[in-house]
């Protein structure tokens, strides 16, 4: 890892002078000495050097003793390594506005949140050139298939194939990401491996430290499942949209407060494509497939493994929070009725698995019927179902009778089909009955 000098960025004045320069980042003074001292010195070329500087968001945090020591506890003042990567950052940028400085500076990094803000400042920004975000618009297919087609190339001269080899498109294949876990899977069953030995080390090793890099690693593994519409084990949760819904809205459901998701998520830009707050359309983008077959592997994830019932339980939780305060309070009336769109479309995990600790009170329940009766049929009809499977034939539980006789009302009320007196009674012998047939809104009369 890179310590927090940056460490030493050595052989700064070669690229002009052919000498090697030490630019400590732990003191300022050298920053502001180097450039000075080479003033004399004739450059040939009028081009400014480049310094390439890959990697800042790789920095740990490097705890050191420090003069200025807490007199009550008798312990340094404990350093962060989003405070550290933005002491670089300033440094670099403290350097490259001096006017005796002979280079440009060229970060590169992922856009977790220290980032974002350091270049996206308003006071720092006519500082800085364009940002450039390596997204698909650059074609990194291109770039992937170029270094297949080489390798190819360097396989067909070590081992003497045929020019032919492989046959035609078979790199175009390749360079689909979407392809790379099955191709993988297909090369590690045909390699005998020892049972020690994890193929995924390097990948998994890069999915943690960035999982590991943010304020609460577990709500952030959940959020990520959520994202996509699914929990392990439930793939469904979107089945119900036409389209991915927008990032705002999942942020409206899955935030505990106004802002929470750059909390959760701030740091995770490298894995998702995060929308701008003001977009209320685009969805999420998940960037790399392999993320989940990281995130279900216990063995690979260890202590940031997430199973389907933490999942199932938080996402039930915001359902319930929700229900009790009837909505989103603080939401505008257009962003409102958007969002309760969404939430009735969810296809939600089997109720009586995760719910039986949520105590929905009647108003709840009143207030979910009313609106899923506008918004879903099918939400209506699996919750008629689902509340009934853990009743006997001889009784049917308190939660049952209460969710029944909501929704039976608020159908009712919106003239719709609902089960008749014969049905109810079949459906206490037989609770598996499913009520698609009888539950459902009237079909609009046709004109002459």
């Amino acid at each position: 890892m890179v310590p927090r000098s940056l460490l030493k960025v050595e052989e700064l004045s070669k690229v002009a002078l052919g000498m090697q320069t030490l630019y400590d980042l732990r003191g300022k003074k050298s920053c502001r000495e180097a450039p000075a001292n080479h003033r004399q010195v004739t450059v040939e070329s009028k081009v400014p050097g480049v310094v390439l500087v890959d990697g800042v968001d790789e920095c740990e945090v490097e705890q050191e003793p420090r003069s200025h020591v807490s007199p009550r506890a008798g312990e340094s003042i404990e350093r962060t390594k989003d405070k550290d990567q933005l002491e670089i950052l300033e440094v670099l940028r403290e350097a490259a506005l001096d006017p005796a400085f002979p280079f440009r500076i060229v970060i590169a990094s992922r856009p977790e949140s220290v980032f974002r803000e350091f270049f996206n400042n308003e006071n720092h920004k006519s500082s800085f050139a364009p940002s450039l975000v390596l997204d698909e618009k650059y074609n990194p297919n291109a770039d992937i298939l170029l270094f297949l087609e080489a390798k190819f190339s360097e396989i067909r001269r070590r081992y003497n194939l045929s020019p032919s080899w492989p046959p035609p498109g078979n790199p175009r294949h390749f360079a689909r990401p979407s392809l790379w876990p099955t191709l993988l899977d297909q090369v590690l069953k045909a390699t005998p491996t020892s049972a020690r030995t994890n193929p995924f080390s390097h990948l998994d090793a890069f999915y943690t430290h960035i999982l590991q890099s943010t304020p609460n690693r577990i709500l952030a593994v959940k959020w990520l499942w959520l994202l996509k519409g699914e929990i392990p084990g439930w793939p469904h949760i979107f089945n119900d949209m036409r389209s991915p819904p927008a990032a705002f809205l999942l942020n409206l459901f899955l935030q505990t407060d106004n802002g929470n998701a750059e909390y959760v998520i701030g740091d995770l830009h490298s894995l998702i494509d995060v929308p701008p707050s003001d977009d209320l359309e685009t969805p999420y983008k998940l960037y790399h497939k392999s993320l989940y077959d990281f995130l279900e592997s216990e063995d690979r994830c260890g202590p940031i493994y997430v199973e389907n019932l933490q999942c199932a339980e938080f996402l039930w939780g915001r359902v319930f929070d929700i229900c009790t305060h009837k909505g989103l309070p603080a939401c505008r009336p257009l962003d409102q009725q958007k969002f309760l769109h969404f939430f009735f479309n969810l296809f939600m995990p089997d109720i009586s698995r995760f719910t039986s600790r949520l105590n929905f009170a009647p108003s709840s329940v009143d207030w979910w019927a009313s609106g899923c009766v506008l918004h879903s049929e099918q939400g209506i009809m699996r919750m008629l179902y689902r509340v009934h499977l853990e009743c006997h034939w001889y009784w049917c539980s308190l939660k049952c009778k209460l969710w029944r006789k909501s929704i039976l009302r608020h159908c009712k009320k919106a003239d719709w089909e609902v089960p008749s007196r014969t049905w109810l009674l079949r459906n206490r012998f037989d609770k598996f009955l499913d009520p698609s047939g009888v539950l459902r809104r009237k079909a609009e009369p046709k004109c002459a």
